[in-house]
């Protein structure tokens, strides 16, 4: 599948590059390498994951196929959970009392606030094109992927706790996580 910005990805392989090459971050030597058609789809595997994550808001469209660009919503100053409104007339309601999409608008004593797709998004899905280029070479997270609990090497053993790692608590970066932690449902800290 090719990349399309909005449909399986939230940056093109432009962005990335540029994203890379101001950082000078380490580990880049491998994107650098890559063909575009490479980078295309590494790039669309790290929108995959990160749109498995839980986030604050819904979808400002109930029907895109990505989770961004999203809606927070706020009653009494507080945020809540899109499952529990009835999406669909919410939906209807903005696009008639608002159909110019404002930043921010009201629809009864609910509070809408349009985040569109944070840059934090876009540069998330970079480091977690990075790292997934970096696991793709360790042969320890390949090994837990692959279900193995144990290694031994002569008199040297290694066992890790399955029970406690799954794919995506290995497959999400740390920095990505990092970025975006602001944007996770249940995540304290608001945007």
């Amino acid at each position: 599948m090719a990349l399309t910005i909005g449909t399986n990805s939230y940056v093109d392989v432009g962005y990335a590059d540029e994203y890379f090459r101001a950082r000078d971050i380490d580990g880049t030597e491998i994107w650098k390498d890559l063909t575009k058609e490479q980078k295309e789809a590494i790039l669309v595997q790290a929108a995959s994951l990160l749109d498995t994550l839980i986030y604050k808001g819904a979808k400002k469209d109930p029907n895109q196929p990505m989770a961004f660009p999203r809606v927070l919503m706020i009653k009494h100053g507080v945020e809540f959970a899109a499952e529990l409104l009835d999406t669909g007339s919410i939906y209807e309601a903005i696009a008639q009392l608002y159909p110019q999409e404002p930043y921010i608008y009201r629809v009864g004593d609910i509070e809408y606030i349009d985040i569109g797709t944070p840059e934090i998004i876009k540069m998330a899905q970079c480091e977690q094109a990075k790292y997934l280029l970096e696991m793709a070479n360790d042969p320890r997270i390949q090994a837990i992927m692959s279900g193995v609990s144990s290694v031994a090497v002569g008199s040297v053993r290694e066992t890790y706790n399955t029970d406690r790692v799954s794919a995506k608590t290995v497959i999400i970066s740390p920095m990505a996580k990092s970025l975006i932690k602001p944007l996770i449902a249940g995540a304290v800290g608001q945007i």
